[in-house]
Protein backbone atom coordinates (compact mmCIF):
# COMPACT_ATOMS: atom_id res chain seq x y z
CA UNK A 1 0.00 0.00 0.00
CA UNK A 2 1.28 3.44 -1.24
CA UNK A 3 1.74 6.58 1.19
CA UNK A 4 -1.25 8.03 -0.69
CA UNK A 5 -3.27 5.26 0.12
CA UNK A 6 -2.98 4.88 3.35
CA UNK A 7 -3.56 8.80 4.16
CA UNK A 8 -6.25 8.97 2.42
CA UNK A 9 -8.13 5.77 4.46
CA UNK A 10 -10.41 6.05 6.89
CA UNK A 11 -9.92 5.75 10.50
CA UNK A 12 -10.49 2.35 11.84
CA UNK A 13 -14.08 1.28 12.34
CA UNK A 14 -12.85 0.22 16.02
CA UNK A 15 -11.22 3.85 17.02
CA UNK A 16 -13.36 5.18 20.14
CA UNK A 17 -15.02 8.61 17.92
CA UNK A 18 -16.32 5.90 15.61
CA UNK A 19 -17.68 3.97 18.02
CA UNK A 20 -19.46 6.75 20.07
CA UNK A 21 -20.53 8.03 16.56
CA UNK A 22 -22.67 4.55 15.90
CA UNK A 23 -23.79 4.58 19.44
CA UNK A 24 -25.07 8.85 18.76
CA UNK A 25 -27.11 7.87 16.02
CA UNK A 26 -28.58 4.79 17.44
CA UNK A 27 -29.59 7.73 20.48
CA UNK A 28 -30.70 10.20 18.11
CA UNK A 29 -32.84 8.06 15.33
CA UNK A 30 -34.29 5.38 17.87
CA UNK A 31 -35.59 7.87 19.89
CA UNK A 32 -37.51 9.83 17.12
CA UNK A 33 -38.78 6.75 16.07
CA UNK A 34 -40.17 5.80 19.38
CA UNK A 35 -41.80 9.23 19.37
CA UNK A 36 -43.00 8.79 15.89
CA UNK A 37 -44.27 5.20 16.80
CA UNK A 38 -46.28 7.13 19.73
CA UNK A 39 -48.09 9.72 18.26
CA UNK A 40 -49.14 7.20 15.37
CA UNK A 41 -50.28 4.10 17.30
CA UNK A 42 -49.69 4.87 20.93
CA UNK A 43 -52.63 3.46 21.72
CA UNK A 44 -52.30 0.28 20.23
CA UNK A 45 -50.25 -2.86 22.18
CA UNK A 46 -47.19 -3.23 22.05
CA UNK A 47 -46.27 0.73 21.20
CA UNK A 48 -48.66 1.70 24.22
CA UNK A 49 -45.04 0.47 25.88
CA UNK A 50 -43.25 3.93 24.16
CA UNK A 51 -45.62 6.50 25.59
CA UNK A 52 -44.53 6.33 29.41
CA UNK A 53 -41.43 6.75 28.65
CA UNK A 54 -41.43 10.23 26.77
CA UNK A 55 -39.32 11.97 28.83
CA UNK A 56 -36.16 10.17 28.21
CA UNK A 57 -37.06 9.24 24.23
CA UNK A 58 -36.25 13.14 24.29
CA UNK A 59 -33.75 13.24 26.47
CA UNK A 60 -31.93 10.81 24.70
CA UNK A 61 -32.75 12.00 21.38
CA UNK A 62 -31.06 15.28 22.84
CA UNK A 63 -27.78 13.57 23.79
CA UNK A 64 -27.35 11.55 20.59
CA UNK A 65 -27.62 14.97 18.34
CA UNK A 66 -25.37 16.94 21.17
CA UNK A 67 -22.65 13.93 20.70
CA UNK A 68 -22.79 13.73 16.62
CA UNK A 69 -22.52 17.40 17.04
CA UNK A 70 -19.61 17.09 18.97
CA UNK A 71 -17.79 14.55 17.11
CA UNK A 72 -17.84 16.84 13.71
CA UNK A 73 -14.26 17.44 14.04
CA UNK A 74 -12.73 14.08 14.49
CA UNK A 75 -15.49 12.34 12.44
CA UNK A 76 -16.27 13.44 8.87
CA UNK A 77 -20.09 14.69 8.67
CA UNK A 78 -22.23 12.49 6.16
CA UNK A 79 -25.63 12.36 5.24
CA UNK A 80 -26.31 9.48 7.78
CA UNK A 81 -24.87 11.60 10.89
CA UNK A 82 -27.11 14.67 9.23
CA UNK A 83 -29.82 12.87 8.79
CA UNK A 84 -29.86 11.10 12.62
CA UNK A 85 -28.33 14.59 14.40
CA UNK A 86 -31.49 16.36 12.48
CA UNK A 87 -33.74 13.47 13.67
CA UNK A 88 -32.23 13.65 17.52
CA UNK A 89 -32.98 17.58 17.74
CA UNK A 90 -36.52 16.56 16.26
CA UNK A 91 -36.90 14.03 19.31
CA UNK A 92 -35.90 16.53 21.43
CA UNK A 93 -37.77 19.43 21.01
CA UNK A 94 -40.94 17.03 20.27
CA UNK A 95 -40.95 14.79 23.49
CA UNK A 96 -39.90 17.95 25.56
CA UNK A 97 -42.32 19.81 24.72
CA UNK A 98 -45.02 16.76 25.36
CA UNK A 99 -43.14 16.12 28.69
CA UNK A 100 -43.15 19.77 30.24
CA UNK A 101 -47.01 20.32 28.94
CA UNK A 102 -46.71 21.97 26.29
CA UNK A 103 -48.61 20.54 23.95
CA UNK A 104 -51.97 20.72 26.12
CA UNK A 105 -53.15 17.87 23.92
CA UNK A 106 -50.88 15.67 24.40
CA UNK A 107 -50.98 15.49 28.33
CA UNK A 108 -52.87 15.63 31.63
CA UNK A 109 -53.24 19.36 32.22
CA UNK A 110 -52.14 20.45 35.69
CA UNK A 111 -54.21 21.19 38.75
CA UNK A 112 -55.04 24.50 39.10
CA UNK A 113 -52.78 26.09 42.52
CA UNK A 114 -55.08 27.29 45.56
CA UNK A 115 -55.93 31.37 44.80
CA UNK A 116 -56.97 31.89 48.22
CA UNK A 117 -57.65 30.19 51.39
CA UNK A 118 -60.98 29.97 52.14
CA UNK A 119 -61.78 28.18 55.79
CA UNK A 120 -65.44 27.70 54.46
CA UNK A 121 -64.26 25.35 52.02
CA UNK A 122 -63.74 21.01 53.02
CA UNK A 123 -59.66 20.69 52.90
CA UNK A 124 -58.03 16.69 52.53
CA UNK A 125 -55.05 15.65 52.28
CA UNK A 126 -54.78 12.14 50.44
CA UNK A 127 -52.24 9.10 50.22
CA UNK A 128 -52.05 6.93 47.28
CA UNK A 129 -49.60 4.02 47.98
CA UNK A 130 -48.94 0.87 45.84
CA UNK A 131 -47.27 -0.85 49.33
CA UNK A 132 -46.00 -3.89 47.14
CA UNK A 133 -47.83 -7.64 47.78
CA UNK A 134 -44.17 -8.94 49.00
CA UNK A 135 -43.29 -6.14 50.86
CA UNK A 136 -42.53 -6.62 54.34
CA UNK A 137 -41.73 -3.35 56.00
CA UNK A 138 -45.41 -2.71 56.81
CA UNK A 139 -44.36 -0.29 59.88
CA UNK A 140 -42.55 1.87 57.04
CA UNK A 141 -46.27 2.87 55.53
CA UNK A 142 -47.65 3.11 59.09
CA UNK A 143 -45.13 5.36 60.06
CA UNK A 144 -45.92 7.61 56.64
CA UNK A 145 -49.36 7.03 57.83
CA UNK A 146 -48.95 8.43 61.14
CA UNK A 147 -46.71 11.37 59.95
CA UNK A 148 -48.63 12.48 57.04
CA UNK A 149 -52.38 12.25 58.56
CA UNK A 150 -53.94 11.69 55.55
CA UNK A 151 -57.86 11.99 55.46
CA UNK A 152 -58.19 9.40 52.82
CA UNK A 153 -56.03 6.84 52.19
CA UNK A 154 -55.98 4.36 49.11
CA UNK A 155 -53.64 1.42 49.00
CA UNK A 156 -53.39 -1.00 46.13
CA UNK A 157 -51.39 -4.60 46.15
CA UNK A 158 -52.96 -5.36 49.47
CA UNK A 159 -53.03 -8.92 50.60
CA UNK A 160 -53.94 -10.86 53.30
CA UNK A 161 -50.73 -10.39 55.53
CA UNK A 162 -51.04 -6.72 54.59
CA UNK A 163 -54.87 -6.72 55.81
CA UNK A 164 -53.72 -7.65 59.16
CA UNK A 165 -51.30 -4.93 59.85
CA UNK A 166 -53.71 -2.41 58.28
CA UNK A 167 -56.22 -3.53 61.14
CA UNK A 168 -54.35 -0.83 63.27
CA UNK A 169 -55.84 2.02 61.44
CA UNK A 170 -59.81 0.77 61.58
CA UNK A 171 -60.14 2.84 64.79
CA UNK A 172 -58.50 6.06 63.24
CA UNK A 173 -60.82 5.80 60.35
CA UNK A 174 -64.49 5.53 60.12
CA UNK A 175 -64.93 3.96 56.91
CA UNK A 176 -62.43 1.05 56.28
CA UNK A 177 -62.74 -1.38 53.92
CA UNK A 178 -60.08 -4.00 52.50
CA UNK A 179 -60.29 -6.27 49.57
CA UNK A 180 -57.54 -8.89 50.17
CA UNK A 181 -55.87 -10.84 46.96
CA UNK A 182 -52.86 -12.92 47.84
CA UNK A 183 -52.67 -14.73 44.65
CA UNK A 184 -52.02 -11.56 42.53
CA UNK A 185 -51.22 -8.31 43.22
CA UNK A 186 -54.49 -6.57 42.91
CA UNK A 187 -56.10 -6.56 46.16
CA UNK A 188 -56.92 -3.20 47.71
CA UNK A 189 -57.85 -1.18 50.94
CA UNK A 190 -59.36 2.07 51.74
CA UNK A 191 -59.74 4.31 54.18
CA UNK A 192 -61.17 7.96 54.83
CA UNK A 193 -61.89 10.03 58.18
CA UNK A 194 -65.50 10.62 56.82
CA UNK A 195 -68.32 8.63 56.54
CA UNK A 196 -69.64 6.96 52.58
CA UNK A 197 -71.22 4.01 51.09
CA UNK A 198 -67.85 2.08 49.42
CA UNK A 199 -68.50 -0.23 46.61
CA UNK A 200 -66.18 -2.86 44.36
CA UNK A 201 -66.64 -3.43 41.01
CA UNK A 202 -64.70 -4.29 37.54
CA UNK A 203 -65.51 -1.10 35.92
CA UNK A 204 -67.35 -3.23 32.85
CA UNK A 205 -63.94 -5.11 32.09
CA UNK A 206 -66.11 -8.08 32.27
CA UNK A 207 -68.31 -7.00 28.93
CA UNK A 208 -64.93 -6.02 27.00
CA UNK A 209 -62.22 -8.57 28.02
CA UNK A 210 -63.84 -11.86 30.16
CA UNK A 211 -61.56 -13.19 32.19
CA UNK A 212 -58.65 -9.76 33.14
CA UNK A 213 -61.28 -8.44 35.84
CA UNK A 214 -59.72 -6.62 38.78
CA UNK A 215 -61.26 -5.04 41.91
CA UNK A 216 -61.55 -1.06 41.74
CA UNK A 217 -63.15 1.07 44.33
CA UNK A 218 -66.15 3.61 44.22
CA UNK A 219 -66.61 5.50 47.26
CA UNK A 220 -69.54 8.51 47.98
CA UNK A 221 -68.34 10.03 51.12
CA UNK A 222 -70.21 12.27 53.25
CA UNK A 223 -69.14 15.28 55.74
CA UNK A 224 -70.03 18.24 57.65
CA UNK A 225 -67.86 21.19 56.10
CA UNK A 226 -66.62 24.20 58.38
CA UNK A 227 -69.93 25.98 58.02
CA UNK A 228 -71.66 22.86 59.42
CA UNK A 229 -73.27 22.30 56.15
CA UNK A 230 -73.22 18.29 55.13
CA UNK A 231 -71.75 17.45 51.69
CA UNK A 232 -71.07 14.60 49.39
CA UNK A 233 -67.69 13.66 47.44
CA UNK A 234 -66.42 10.99 45.09
CA UNK A 235 -63.10 8.74 45.64
CA UNK A 236 -62.41 6.26 42.93
CA UNK A 237 -59.23 3.88 43.51
CA UNK A 238 -57.75 1.85 40.55
CA UNK A 239 -55.59 -0.46 39.75
CA UNK A 240 -55.78 -1.44 36.50
CA UNK A 241 -53.32 -3.95 34.81
CA UNK A 242 -50.12 -3.34 33.35
CA UNK A 243 -50.14 -3.29 29.61
CA UNK A 244 -47.57 -5.97 29.38
CA UNK A 245 -50.07 -7.85 26.94
CA UNK A 246 -52.64 -7.38 24.45
CA UNK A 247 -55.53 -8.45 26.99
CA UNK A 248 -54.04 -6.67 29.68
CA UNK A 249 -53.97 -3.50 27.97
CA UNK A 250 -57.61 -3.79 26.65
CA UNK A 251 -58.21 -4.51 30.55
CA UNK A 252 -56.56 -1.17 31.47
CA UNK A 253 -57.92 0.87 28.62
CA UNK A 254 -61.39 -0.21 29.95
CA UNK A 255 -60.81 0.35 33.65
CA UNK A 256 -59.01 3.87 32.94
CA UNK A 257 -61.86 4.79 30.78
CA UNK A 258 -64.95 3.81 32.76
CA UNK A 259 -63.80 5.78 35.63
CA UNK A 260 -62.76 8.62 33.54
CA UNK A 261 -66.61 8.63 32.45
CA UNK A 262 -68.10 7.95 35.34
CA UNK A 263 -65.98 11.12 36.61
CA UNK A 264 -67.04 13.38 34.06
CA UNK A 265 -70.94 12.76 34.19
CA UNK A 266 -71.15 12.28 38.17
CA UNK A 267 -72.15 16.12 39.61
CA UNK A 268 -70.07 15.73 42.66
CA UNK A 269 -66.39 16.40 43.70
CA UNK A 270 -64.48 13.64 41.97
CA UNK A 271 -60.93 12.18 42.64
CA UNK A 272 -59.51 9.08 40.69
CA UNK A 273 -56.68 7.54 42.54
CA UNK A 274 -53.89 4.86 42.48
CA UNK A 275 -51.68 2.98 40.63
CA UNK A 276 -52.72 3.26 37.10
CA UNK A 277 -50.37 1.63 34.92
CA UNK A 278 -49.86 4.88 33.08
CA UNK A 279 -48.20 8.25 32.72
CA UNK A 280 -49.49 11.03 32.36
CA UNK A 281 -47.78 10.93 28.49
CA UNK A 282 -49.93 7.78 27.64
CA UNK A 283 -52.97 8.16 24.94
CA UNK A 284 -55.71 6.55 27.16
CA UNK A 285 -55.81 9.26 29.91
CA UNK A 286 -56.81 11.78 27.35
CA UNK A 287 -59.96 10.09 28.38
CA UNK A 288 -59.57 11.71 31.87
CA UNK A 289 -58.74 15.15 30.46
CA UNK A 290 -62.10 14.89 27.91
CA UNK A 291 -63.86 14.28 31.10
CA UNK A 292 -62.11 17.68 33.25
CA UNK A 293 -59.24 15.91 35.05
CA UNK A 294 -56.54 17.31 36.16
CA UNK A 295 -53.55 16.06 37.40
CA UNK A 296 -52.30 17.07 41.16
CA UNK A 297 -48.82 15.49 40.94
CA UNK A 298 -48.02 17.07 38.07
CA UNK A 299 -44.75 18.79 38.92
CA UNK A 300 -43.51 14.65 39.73
CA UNK A 301 -42.20 12.68 37.54
CA UNK A 302 -41.27 9.53 39.22
CA UNK A 303 -42.82 6.89 40.87
CA UNK A 304 -41.59 3.74 39.78
CA UNK A 305 -38.89 2.31 40.33
CA UNK A 306 -38.20 4.45 43.15
CA UNK A 307 -34.69 2.30 43.09
CA UNK A 308 -31.24 2.25 41.79
CA UNK A 309 -32.26 2.82 38.32
CA UNK A 310 -34.97 6.16 38.51
CA UNK A 311 -32.88 8.62 37.21
CA UNK A 312 -32.88 7.06 34.25
CA UNK A 313 -35.58 4.41 33.24
CA UNK A 314 -38.08 5.68 36.33
CA UNK A 315 -41.84 6.56 35.01
CA UNK A 316 -44.79 7.68 37.23
CA UNK A 317 -47.63 5.46 37.03
CA UNK A 318 -49.33 6.44 40.30
CA UNK A 319 -51.61 9.18 39.94
CA UNK A 320 -54.06 11.28 41.81
CA UNK A 321 -56.77 13.31 39.73
CA UNK A 322 -59.23 15.44 40.12
CA UNK A 323 -62.23 17.19 38.36
CA UNK A 324 -62.58 20.63 38.47
CA UNK A 325 -64.35 21.22 41.59
CA UNK A 326 -60.49 20.81 43.20
CA UNK A 327 -57.90 23.57 43.52
CA UNK A 328 -54.15 21.83 44.71
CA UNK A 329 -52.87 22.81 47.97
CA UNK A 330 -49.67 20.89 47.83
CA UNK A 331 -48.81 17.68 46.43
CA UNK A 332 -45.10 15.58 46.77
CA UNK A 333 -43.96 12.28 46.90
CA UNK A 334 -43.86 10.42 50.16
CA UNK A 335 -40.54 8.75 51.59
CA UNK A 336 -39.97 5.54 51.11
CA UNK A 337 -41.85 2.57 52.72
CA UNK A 338 -39.94 -0.42 51.04
CA UNK A 339 -41.98 -0.90 48.44
CA UNK A 340 -40.95 -0.70 44.26
CA UNK A 341 -43.50 2.55 43.79
CA UNK A 342 -43.18 6.14 46.02
CA UNK A 343 -46.55 7.23 47.76
CA UNK A 344 -48.18 10.18 46.38
CA UNK A 345 -48.90 12.70 48.88
CA UNK A 346 -51.52 15.57 47.72
CA UNK A 347 -53.96 18.19 49.50
CA UNK A 348 -56.74 19.85 47.78
CA UNK A 349 -59.00 22.29 48.70
CA UNK A 350 -62.59 22.39 46.84
CA UNK A 351 -63.09 24.99 44.65
CA UNK A 352 -66.33 26.30 46.14
CA UNK A 353 -69.14 24.42 48.31
CA UNK A 354 -69.85 20.81 47.08
CA UNK A 355 -73.66 19.68 46.72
Amino acid sequence: MSDETAAAAPPPKSSAAAIVRRWAIFLAVTSFLALLLGEIVGGVWPFVLLTPMTPQWAAAGLVGALLLLALRRKCQPTRATTLAAVAGVIAAIWGGFIAFGLLPWRTLPALPPVAITDPGLLRIKIVAANVHTQNTDHDALLRLIEEESPDIIILPEVDDVWAKYLRTLNDRYVTHTVWPDSLGNFGMAFYCRFRGDVKWSTLGVERVRPGFETPQMDATLQFTDPTGVVRRIRVIGLHPLPPIKHGNTIARDAVLSEAAALAGQHDLPTILAGDFNATRYCRILQTARRAGLADAMAPLRVSWPNTWSWPITGIRIDQILASDDWRLVESHAGRDIGSDHLPMVATLQLARAAK
